[in-house]
């Protein structure tokens, strides 16, 4: 996943989560 320079790293933490969730691995 590549994060835009206007994204924040809470926003990317986010996108990773919602990545995994849909891979259906929980952190």
């Amino acid at each position: 996943v590549v994060l835009q320079d206007h994204q924040t790293l809470e926003e990317g933490e986010v996108i990773c989560n919602d990545l995994l969730k849909k891979f259906g691995i929980e952190k």
